[in-house]
């Protein structure tokens, strides 16, 4: 099958941009000055905003329902307040402020250059939400916090009272993946919401042990590293100049890198040593050198597919579980699954397919990922484009390449239908297109190596973008069992829309609105993914004590789930 993310055309769900994403904070050394803008490049730039998500965002008129506004007076309102405000720090907050009250994962401002009025600060640890606290989950050397410590307080202030503080700036539906990404300023405080502090001011930190002891802890805020370096760059080998040592992705932001415990990392989040030992997990499985060359993969292409597995027994029968960290693969990893697959499926009862703390990806992998777990065909993704010129443009544009590349294929003849479906929207101003399969066919067809024996997939409020799409097309289907929480609701493709004039802060929107294919033509809201996510079929909320065993609780209950459906 070959996915619409294949072609010319901008890849659907792409790697979630951070939310709100801060400039990249590595604690170092000061830069060399770069003045703040001016309040009139600040209002310019917010008009570049306002004007991106009038004319190019997928959820504008279902957002503005949801959420009781309109998009003009929502303006006005923020447009006031920078009129009002001093600084470059202050500015910025109030775009991210703007941009979180359309609560859409997708929707993200980036910028890698600050000015020298505007500073990130950084405590040498870091917390999440767990039940109703927060705990200390990574911890520098030599830091007074110890992992497993709650955090009660900040100079007096609770840790719960911080974190709804900063929640105005997390533009996320979904209520507990909210507050991880708020929770993540408690510690990391990005140059939007750093007003107030100083580099190496002390903080009066409140902390309470696994034992109950309660103690106070003075610690340093340090200043993170301007992306503009003290000394011009040196040269980079190979050409790129200083674009190329300029260069950092958005992407790998403070926020992508952080707990989100182990958000985009290749070892589940609970294989702790607990766990391991109580499933009597010894090592891990990875396919043969002959099952990889049947794929055709060499030894060295397999080495470089970085997904662990492993199996166990449960109840005399014998599991594999396999974690997908994200959706960023290609072919090779497909066939690396089909490997891994024909080679363990006669051998085990049962797959736990983990794609927890997932930051989404290539809808083509994903896609292929489903066609691997679907044991029949089953209906696919699709979503609502926005109607207006860019879409129509990037479907025309398909179809000609598509055509140039080869007169018969008959691709070139489906997108431009899509365009032309998009342009009868467009033309009679309807915000949205009907709903327009992301792939040539609304419907997936199973992999010859499919998976035919029981799947429990293991989510959560960190699965996004294509790790919302996965988990609703295998719920929708009866495909697998889903396990765990609510995923974030991140449901249309991402682009990068615009680069602000002023401060050169790139904005990314979603530009339509995603489903699974509904041959009845319904499309019920319960299979809408913006806003809602997709709700487990077996639901579990961590506990304090729960982290400080080492998930030992977590992996008993999804292993019952599992139990009870063999």
């Amino acid at each position: 099958m070959r996915s619409f993310a294949t072609t010319s055309t901008a890849g659907l769900c792409l790697l979630l941009a951070a939310c709100s994403a801060a400039p990249v904070e590595d604690i170092g050394s000061r830069s060399e000055p770069v003045r703040s803008i001016t309040r009139a490049e600040a209002l310019a730039d917010f008009d570049q905003i306002t004007a991106s998500f009038r004319g190019l965002y997928g959820a504008l008129t279902r957002k503005e329902a949801r959420y009781g506004f309109q998009l003009d007076a929502l303006a006005a309102e923020y447009r006031a307040r920078v009129q009002a405000a001093n600084g470059e720090t202050q500015y910025r907050r109030i775009f991210e402020e703007f941009i979180a009250r359309f609560k859409d994962a997708h929707v993200s401002l980036s910028a890698d250059l600050v000015s020298d009025d505007a500073h990130a600060f950084g405590l040498p640890f870091r917390v999440m939400p767990v039940g109703d606290t927060f705990v200390v989950y990574e911890a520098a050397q030599g830091s007074t916090a110890q992992v497993g410590d709650e955090l009660l307080s900040i100079d007096g202030r609770s840790a719960t009272d911080l974190t709804n503080s900063f929640l105005p700036l997390i533009g996320i539906a979904n209520e507990l993946a909210a507050r991880h990404f708020a929770a993540a300023h408690l510690t990391r405080r990005p140059v939007y919401a750093s007003e107030g502090l100083q580099a190496n001011a002390r903080a009066q930190v409140r902390l309470r042990n696994a034992h109950g002891a309660e103690r106070t802890e003075v610690v340093t805020w340090q200043e993170a590293a301007r992306l503009l370096p003290a000394a011009p760059p040196a040269p980079v080998a190979g050409g790129g100049g200083l674009r190329a040592a300029m260069a950092v992705s958005h992407v790998t932001a403070e926020v992508v890198r952080a707990e989100l415990s182990k958000f985009g990392e290749r070892l589940p989040f609970f294989m702790t040593d607990a766990v391991r030992a109580s499933l009597g997990v010894a090592g891990e499985v990875a396919p043969s050198r002959a099952a990889l060359q049947r794929f055709g993969l060499t030894p060295q292409q397999g080495a470089a597919i970085h997904f662990f597995a492993t199996t166990y027994s449960l109840g005399g029968k014998k599991v594999l579980l396999v974690r997908i960290p994200s959706y960023v693969q290609g072919e090779a990893a497909l066939n690396y699954l089909r490997a891994l697959f024909s080679e363990q499926q006669p051998q085990v009862d049962a797959l736990v397919f983990d794609q927890t703390h997932n930051p989404g990806g290539s809808l083509g992998f994903a896609e292929g990922v489903v066609s691997l777990l679907a044991p029949h065909r089953i209906n696919g993704d699709v979503q609502r484009m926005h109607a207006d010129r860019l879409w129509i443009q990037t479907f025309a544009k398909a179809a000609k390449e598509t055509r140039d590349a080869n007169p018969a294929d008959p691709a070139a003849a489906i997108y431009e239908g899509r365009a032309h479906d998009i342009d009868a929207a467009y033309s009679s101003n309807q915000p949205l297109s009907i709903p327009i399969p992301i792939s040539l066919e609304p419907t997936i067809e199973p992999d010859a190596a499919h998976w035919s024996k029981p799947i429990l997939l293991l989510s959560d409020e960190l699965s996004v973008s294509c790790a919302d799409i996965v988990p609703l097309l295998l719920k929708a289907n009866h495909i697998a069992t889903l396990f765990g929480q609510t995923t974030m609701g991140g449901g249309g493709n991402v682009e990068a829309v615009a680069t602000l004039t002023n401060t050169q802060a790139v904005l990314n929107l979603s530009r339509g609105i995603g489903t699974v294919y509904d041959p009845t033509g319904q499309y019920p809201e319960e299979n809408i993914i913006e806003d809602n996510g997709v709700a487990p079929d077996v639901g579990y909320s961590h506990t304090l004590a729960d982290f400080r065993a080492g998930y030992i609780g977590y992996v008993r209950a999804f292993n019952d789930a599992l139990a009870a459906r063999l």
